[in-house]
């Protein structure tokens, strides 16, 4: 083990309730400066690395990013924050193997990671084009291990102030028990079943719900808004060209904006005519 995994695994060995909120210094709940102040990635010429915040309504999000290109090699490379009413409602550390410290290996000091957690067998798993998830639900606390290709994200969320993670652990197999306790939780979780199962209407039902909740959290709102955004997409393109796509796309052109390039090549295809084979 390289000597910058040390401090990693005596950080890991000094918070025995990482399961449950906390991980790298960050605790769940805390306020944006605590997180700051706290927040201990391993690695070299972790000074170099930018913070940066963006507030949207109640929502605050804080962004640290360690570039190579300042020297900066650390375990996790980037973390996004995301606070509701100013108290942290998730976080998602991700690990790049090329911004590693080169005398750590990310696979190894995340295998130690998790060894020293105490978190168990997940309480589901998912896998999607060579994306494999494990979803442990702890103490009021998701937390979702990602693994894509080479690279890890982490994400926790702390249940009652960002429910998303609870509820897509529910989608993927978790038991659902106190998921109807959170605003919106069932709702989405509802939709993303009907996603895989490529029932639109019912996905794109379960998202106005959820979207229409005024208790619900605002992160759960933004995530459903983007998610229907997508589901609209979806069913405009199994539907094929007509005034119901179209009215589909529009709606996903409003409610994600960030989306209207490739909408509007979704749209362009499907007015496309179908090309005709060849004759040899």
């Amino acid at each position: 083990m390289g000597s910058l995994a040390l401090p990693l695994l005596t950080l890991v060995l000094a918070a025995p309730t990482f399961e449950a909120r906390s991980l790298y210094g960050v605790e769940l709940g805390a306020p944006v400066k605590a997180v700051k102040a706290a927040f201990a990635p391993v690695g070299k010429k972790t000074e170099a690395a930018t913070w940066a915040e963006q507030t949207r309504g109640r929502i605050t999000q804080l962004t640290w990013t360690c570039d190579a290109k300042a020297g900066c090699f650390a375990l996790p490379a980037a973390a996004d924050f995301y606070f509701v009413d100013g108290k942290l409602a998730s976080a998602a550390l991700r690990f790049d193997t090329e911004r590693a410290p080169t005398d750590v290996s990310p696979p190894r000091a995340l295998f130690e990671l998790e060894a020293q957690s105490g978190l168990g067998p997940p309480d589901a798993r998912l896998s999607a084009v060579g994306r494999q998830t494990r979803y442990f639900q702890r103490d009021g606390v998701t937390i979702a291990w990602v693994q894509d290709g080479p690279d890890t994200e982490i994400k926790l969320s702390l249940d009652r102030l960002d429910p998303v993670g609870r509820a897509e652990a529910v989608a993927a197999g978790a038991p659902p028990q106190g998921l109807e306790k959170l605003v919106g939780g069932k709702d989405y979780a509802a939709a993303h079943l009907a996603i895989g199962q490529r029932d639109f209407d019912l996905a794109v039902r379960a998202l106005e719900e959820a979207r229409g909740l005024k208790k619900a959290s605002p992160l759960l709102t933004e995530q459903a808004t983007l998610v229907l955004a997508l589901a609209l997409a979806a069913r405009a393109q199994a539907r094929g060209p007509g005034a119901a796509s179209k009215a589909d796309l529009d709606r996903a052109r409003a409610l994600a904006p960030a989306l209207v390039p490739d909408l509007d090549a979704l749209e362009a295809g499907l007015k496309a005519p179908a090309s005709r084979p060849t004759t040899p």
